[in-house]
This record gives structure tokens, C-alpha cells and sequence, in this order.
């Protein structure tokens, strides 16, 4: 269905972001990536692309390229402060490219935002079951089970 919405209307950043949301959701994170570009690229003044980024540093970390999924994760926070998947994805990605000290400042960030936070209710909540490397990252950085 996201791919007839892109056919019937290549020029709509939404159309390519649920796209690319769905490619992310079903563990094609090279997919996902080109189409929250083409997102981006269509409507770079977007007020809510601090979920376009977040959702690239998704794919990205999916892509184990980590520090541009840290940077994606910083663009998203620089728009919005307090977007939980932006938070998930620095805390992951930095987790994942082995700075310890950063991760865990970021998970205590999250926790800060949403004190009850926990790795399995947020999988069971979002159904994320493919997204083993991003938990990784969260676990690694030091967020509760």
C-alpha cells in the first residue's frame, strides 16, 4: 500500500514517510533510509521533522552506522527536545559505538522524561520485535528491562 501511495504520488513527503516507516518496521532499513530522504528532500521545512530524523537514525543504526545515527538523533532533539525516539536512538547509537559514559547520560535523559521506561514494555508497546540492535544499544546503555 506505501508503495502504490509513492506510485500515485511520487512528489508526498508523508507518502515516503510511511514508507519508510514501514520498510523500517519490517527489518528493511536500506529501503527505509531512501525513502525518509526522499522525504526530507521534498519537504525540508517540514514542522515535525524531528520524526523524520529520529526514524533515519532508526535505519541507520539498523544500517550499523552508528554515529550518523547519532547525528540524525541530535537533529530530531535540536527540533524537538523531548521526542522519545530520539532519545532511544542517541542512547542506542552511542551505546553502540562504545561511548559508555554518553549512552548512559542519554538513557538517565529518557529516564528523566518518562521515569517508568522499560526496555520490554516499550517492545511489547510498540511492537518492535525486529529491532534487536537498537535494544542492544538500550541495554548496553543501561536502561531497566
Amino acid at each position: 500500500m506505501v508503495d502504490r501511495a509513492v506510485a500515485l504520488n511520487p512528489n508526498s513527503a508523508i507518502a515516503w514517510n510511511y514508507r519508510g516507516i514501514t520498510c523500517q518496521y519490517v527489518g528493511q532499513p536500506a529501503e527505509a533510509l531512501h525513502s525518509f530522504e526522499q522525504g526530507l528532500r521534498l519537504s525540508p521545512l517540514d514542522p515535525m521533522l524531528y520524526g523524520t530524523y529520529a526514524m533515519m537514525g532508526l535505519a541507520l543504526i539498523g544500517l550499523h552506522r552508528f554515529e550518523d545515527a547519532e547525528l540524525a538523533a541530535k537533529k530530531a532533539l535540536r527540533k524537538n527536545p523531548i521526542f522519545m525516539p530520539a532519545h532511544r536512538c542517541l542512547a542506542s547509537a552511542l551505546a553502540l559505538q562504545g561511548r559508555d559514559a554518553d549512552a548512559r547520560a542519554a538513557a538517565s535523559r529518557l529516564l528523566e522524561l518518562e521515569p517508568g521506561y522499560r526496555i520490554s514494555d516499550w517492545i511489547i508497546r510498540s511492537r518492535q520485535w525486529r529491532a534487536g540492535l537498537l535494544v542492544e544499544g538500550l541495554r548496553r546503555a543501561g536502561l531497566p528491562e
